[in-house]
């Protein structure tokens, strides 16, 4: 019995014990070794990984071979087609309607690459969509029939923002204008995949003849897949049909029953070599193969798995009314474990997922398991205290490169390159003088001096997130995936955008009514709605007081073009300026770094450019503080920009130790050292506030991946000083309190 953290360590586990059991007795062979699996599909991927054969030969090759894996398990264009069978019963959810853009074939059929399907994600990200068609069909489905965050909400933004190129409210509909060039097309081809998909979600969703079925198939295989691309799954589908048409004829078939014939028709087509047909064999624990084997290994004996669960068909009348004699799964799987015993000639081996990956928790095996345990320790004893099924029982480690997989008194694995991981994980350490990457990357040959503003922008919000996103084309989780469900709570993310629109609207002399933020689908639904709103203009109403003098006046774009040191040339445009005022940003957040920082490059940008009049000023208003910046001779302005732009050319080739948080709590203390240190090392560790840990700047997902998981501060490198100074000191010595 053999418990292990994941399907994939079965697998390796396994394969170190069938080595053992070939190393130890000379008549063994592979082919007398059958390996059975309940959910055969799902661990075929690991069995493939574990047992191909290894080209640089870090561990032997045992010969195999793999059967019951059918092409509806395998193929994602199998898959898809029964997606798109069961579209009338779909909620439409953002992700399932994102997942047909996975499979190439469609696609590449609707002229969408993988640029266009990264566009297509970005807006419709914008656009707070979750799920359903719209509020009929959320209404059909026995809900509440809302508007917001379904499909006709986010397509009535996209393609309003594009035709009138403005994001002010047009009859009921929040116009988002992002929609330009390449991702307009990419947004046009994608919803035709989408108003498609909504033809046949009415086509499915009717009675017809198993002729008629044919040919609507057909067409939907045409309309959706390119046969260029293809494999020959779109013709295994095809011939599926016609075998009904000639079986049914005219006969009258629901959708039920007919993804139920065709699951069965496409689930009987193996996409590997036949059973027994040299090596180790591997199969699904199917009835009826009751054959000898004299070593016969049982993997993914979980308790969710195996016995199967019974799924009843929707049209099954006898599951409704069941009597003895009527077939279980249930029943029939705790025989097939009786015939695998009995087929047993040497050694049974059992394995399962007995713990998890991410807390070590206990999971419990087959309840099949568990008796055939309880049977061992009440029928079999011998003169240790500790019971027979927890000697038999073997708890393996997590990881494969555990040195206790190569330990003398273990099962030791056979693979080098594992033992080589091992080996240098039980040498001993040594502190390396600097934890932080300083070798930098040769640059691209093409990569181009003309640097937009908003990607500067980029570059000093967060140094090392640019680092990974532009210049290794990284891009890690560092927020929960959005979920399907609509919200009815808000985190803070999500309530900081209400109040940036509340103060936004108030500056141009309007109120913010919950029908223009529900266009947005920015607030929860039901009486949760008007809540929201009341809690955020509360908190956003003292910081109204501050922009009374800004209210009504027209804020203006100004066009920057400067050429800078060393061939560098800083174009783009500045917002948020305000004719006699200056320039002006709000935040109804407390003062950050990242804040203050946007609001000094804009302000950089206008003063080197000459667009500043020395009677206007740069402010930024934020919930707890003001800060302003008085122009700047035009030279100074450009000294730093220039700076700035040798920081950005570095910052592509390395990541710079620049903290989003701890940098600039840093610079705030700057004259006094040893209080500058304690406050970053405050932002670097995070706190608790009201019962809940606030992470700090190691816990950011980039910045662990630059120092490998390692809980090491990059305080004590010698060039985050530099860099705080180089980012802030200026900002800071030229910010004026209000």
């Amino acid at each position: 019995m053999h418990v292990c953290h994941s399907p994939l360590r079965e697998c390796q586990v396994l394969h170190d014990q069938l080595l053992h059991a070939l190393d130890a007795d000379d008549t063994l062979k592979p082919e007398d070794i059958l390996v059975m699996v309940p959910e055969i599909s799902r661990y075929a991927p690991f069995i493939e990984a574990v047992f191909r054969k290894d080209e640089s030969a870090a561990r032997p090759f045992i010969p195999w071979n793999l059967s019951d894996i059918t092409i509806a398990d395998e193929h994602p264009l199998i898959r898809i087609f029964f997606q798109l069978l069961a579209l009338p019963e779909s909620r439409f959810s953002h992700s399932e309607v994102m997942s047909y853009l996975d499979v190439a074939e469609l696609s590449a059929h609707f002229g969408l690459d993988a640029a266009a399907c990264e566009a297509i994600r970005e807006l419709l990200d914008e656009t707070n969509l979750r799920w359903g068609l719209d509020a009929e069909h959320k209404h059909a489905l026995g809900l509440p029939g809302y508007e917001q965050n379904t499909w006709r909400q986010a397509g009535q933004r996209l393609f309003a923002g594009y035709a009138l190129g403005t994001d002010t409210d047009w009859q009921d509909i929040a116009p988002l204008a992002t929609a330009e060039g390449d991702k307009a097309i990419a947004l046009g081809r994608f919803w035709q995949l989408f108003d498609r998909l909504c033809d046949y979600r009415r086509e499915l969703s009717r009675e017809r003849s198993a002729g008629d079925w044919q040919r609507l198939l057909n067409r939907l295989l045409d309309d959706f897949f390119s046969e260029h691309d293809d494999d020959g799954k779109l013709q295994q589908i095809r011939d599926s049909l016609d075998e009904l048409h000639q079986q049914a004829g005219e006969q009258i078939l629901s959708p039920p029953l007919l993804r139920h014939w065709l699951d069965k028709a496409l689930g009987q087509q193996t996409l590997h070599g036949r059973y027994f047909s040299g090596g180790v064999t591997f199969c699904g624990m199917r009835p009826m193969r009751s054959l000898p084997f004299r070593v016969i290994c049982l993997l993914g004996m979980n308790d969710q798995d195996f016995p199967r669960r019974e799924q009843a068909l929707e049209f099954d009348g006898m599951a409704e009314q069941w009597r003895p004699g009527d077939p279980r799964k249930g029943d029939e799987d705790r025989y097939l474990l009786l015939e695998t015993l009995l087929c047993t000639r040497q050694k049974l081996y059992i394995s399962y997922t007995g713990r998890s990956m991410k807390d070590n928790g206990e999971r419990q095996p087959s309840v099949l398991v568990r008796e055939l345990l309880d049977v061992i320790d009440n029928r079999y004893h011998d003169d240790g205290e500790t019971p027979l099924s927890e000697r038999i029982t073997h708890l393996h480690p997590l990881q494969p490169f555990s040195p206790r997989n190569f330990t003398a008194t273990g099962d030791a694995s056979f693979d080098r390159y594992w033992c080589k991981i091992a080996t240098a994980m039980q040498a001993p350490t040594q502190t390396a003088e600097t934890v932080w990457p300083t070798t930098p990357l040769p640059l691209p040959e093409d990569e181009s001096r003309d640097v937009e503003l908003h990607r500067l922008h980029h570059f000093l919000r967060h140094p090392v997130k640019f680092f990974f996103n532009h210049r290794l084309r990284i891009y890690l989780p560092t927020e929960e995936q959005r979920e399907d469900e609509e919200d009815f709570h808000l985190d803070g993310l999500q309530r900081w955008h209400i109040k940036s629109r509340l103060l936004d609207e108030y500056l141009r002399g309007r109120q913010v009514t919950e029908s223009a933020l529900n266009a947005r689908g920015m607030l929860p639904h039901g009486v949760f709605s008007s809540l929201t709103l009341e809690q955020a203009q509360q908190e956003t109403a003292p910081l109204q007081g501050s922009l009374e003098d800004f209210v009504g006046h027209e804020t203006q774009a100004r066009l920057i073009d400067l050429r800078c040191t060393e061939g560098f040339r800083l174009s783009g445009q500045v917002g948020h300026y305000l004719p006699g005022h200056g320039l002006l940003h709000v935040s109804p957040s407390k003062l950050k770094g990242k804040a203050l920082l946007a609001l000094w490059l804009d302000h950089l940008a206008l003063c080197a450019s000459g667009q500043l009049p020395d009677n206007e000023y740069s402010l930024l208003i934020c919930g707890d503080t003001q800060r302003r910046f008085a122009p700047l001779p035009a030279a100074r302005a450009q000294a730093q920009l220039d700076s700035y732009l040798q920081w950005y050319w570095q910052g592509l080739q390395r990541p710079l130790p620049v903290l989003p948080e701890g940098s600039y709590a840093w610079a705030v203390h700057s004259a006094e050292p040893e209080k500058a240190a304690k406050a970053a090392v405050k932002k670097w560790t995070g706190s608790r506030f009201a019962g809940r840990d606030i992470p700090g700047d190691r816990d950011d997902a980039y910045i662990q991946r630059v120092l490998a998981g390692q809980d090491i501060s990059p305080l004590a490198d010698d060039e985050f000083a530099e860099l705080c100074e180089a980012f802030y000191a200026l900002a800071l010595k030229q910010g004026e309190t209000l």
